[in-house]
């Protein structure tokens, strides 16, 4: 079975640290090859950044949603 601290700990490092290393990297991309305006990368940097913690709550809805359901079956 799987212990708590593991399910968290793969879930910080898929659903926050990763997808924060590909977005801070697309934002500086972005900054220094195009010519948008500053409004522009705000909105975009806002985007990207947004984008993990969606899948993290998203994936903890899940996760408890599974556990309703398994607690529901046995009882």
């Amino acid at each position: 079975m799987i212990d708590n601290f593991s399910v968290w700990h793969f879930v910080i490092v898929a659903t926050l640290i990763l997808p924060y290393a590909a977005s801070v990297w697309a934002i500086i991309v972005t900054a220094r090859e195009t010519t948008l305006s500053m409004f522009f990368l705000l909105v975009w940097a806002v985007v990207l950044l947004a984008i993990p913690y969606f899948g993290l709550i998203a994936w903890v809805f899940w996760w408890n949603a599974g556990k309703r359901s398994r607690a529901n079956r046995s009882s």
